[in-house]
């Protein structure tokens, strides 16, 4: 018999086996789980599945019952024993001091029986899957995806398929990002891990994990706009996108160098200075808005079209775009591409911020409100 084929019969036997059939006490003539997972001790004492703990008296006839042992020996106790012991008996007092784990670091096959299915009864009642107790080695790293193999379907439960047994709960790379997955129970949810400190925009990496998931159900024949959500979730950032340190620093440095405009459209001429303040960065999938804030004083609206004499018009600040007209507005748009060039190139430039094929930016130089 195979790794698999043996690990896929433990799982039946044993960990998928009816609680009710389970046997929980001690008898040495029986032997009802010849074969058992390699399960890591210290993982079972963290997870309250067991104690171990220094010697004590639990013999309720004894003059000594109760009372801590200068004896070298230690004992295992379940949550099964704790939970059915009572208040005032040995073993509650047992779990108050815990004692060293190295003599239990091979225990499983040693055990008997009942105590044994008192661990599964333990891992049960906590919701703690057994495959994550196992002693961490290449071995136990295939039984744990054998494990998942039996337990998920991915006709079943595709999202659940797809972390197990797709991403193998590894984190997806792209350009420097690290998309690190984590199963709830119900969906898959997402955070980013960025060591570099890159810029990103939020709706690049979503498209990301659509593209990720989209080639498993290619695969498996699985509906990807149904379960699309529960497999690409992530946390809503302010802004829909993450500026980096250096990245604002550039920004700044190119917003302080606009000093002047001088704007000539078909109907009118607008010129003003410009103290400039900040950058706003927000991400609109499939939009990129980069607004650029600051004071403009000394503004002049000149009239093109009136040829006997160039008339000067004063316009309040906050208001000078809502003046313009729609084809001066069409024409002040083209050239904020060159006003905010060194901005623009910030960002288109950074695939993890911006998409060629489906992004496009919104410019904007306005008034601080």
């Amino acid at each position: 018999m195979n790794l698999q084929e043996n690990i896929r019969k433990i799982l039946r036997e044993e960990v998928e086996l009816n609680p009710d059939k389970r046997v929980y006490d001690y008898d040495k003539e029986r032997d009802t789980v010849p074969e058992r997972l390699p399960f890591d001790i210290d993982k079972l004492v963290n997870s309250g599945v067991v104690f171990v703990t220094p010697a004590i008296d639990g013999d309720p006839d004894s003059k000594t019952y109760k009372k801590w042992l200068e004896e070298p020996y230690t004992h295992l106790l379940t949550l099964y024993n704790v939970d059915y012991s009572s208040e005032d008996g040995w073993i509650k007092k047992a779990i108050t001091k815990v004692a060293p784990t190295e003599q239990y670091k091979n225990f499983v096959d040693k055990i008997y029986d009942g105590k044994y299915n008192q661990i599964l009864w333990g891992l049960e009642k906590l919701g703690i899957n057994p495959m994550d107790m196992l002693i961490d080695t290449n071995i136990q790293e295939n039984i744990r995806r054998v494990l998942r193999e039996e337990r998920t379907n991915p006709k079943e439960n595709p999202v659940k398929y797809y972390y197990y047994n797709y991403l193998n709960k590894n984190p997806i790379e792209f350009e420097g990002l690290y998309l690190v997955p984590k199963w709830t129970g119900l969906q898959i949810k997402w955070k980013v891990k960025n060591p570099n400190d890159y810029s990103y925009s939020q709706s690049v990496l979503t498209q990301v994990l659509y593209d990720e998931f989209k080639s498993f159900c290619d695969m498996t024949n699985t509906d990807f706009n149904i379960y699309k959500n529960y497999a690409s979730w992530m946390k809503n950032i302010r802004n829909n996108c993450y500026v980096s340190k250096e990245d604002r620093e550039r920004l700044n440095v190119s917003g302080k160098q606009i000093k002047h405009i001088d704007f000539s459209g078909v109907f009118y001429r607008y010129e003003f200075d410009f103290d400039y303040e900040t950058t706003h960065v927000t991400t609109n999938d499939p939009e990129v808005e980069v607004y650029v804030y600051g004071n403009i004083t000394n503004l002049r609206k000149t009239n093109l079209r009136d040829n006997l004499e160039r008339t000067l018009e004063k316009v309040k600040p906050s208001y000078f775009i809502s003046d313009m007209t729609e084809t001066d507005y069409d024409e002040w748009k083209e050239e904020l591409h060159n006003i905010l060039h060194p901005m623009y190139n910030i960002f288109v430039n950074n695939p993890r911020f911006y998409h060629d094929e489906y992004d496009y930016f919104e410019l904007g130089l306005q008034q601080t409100p």
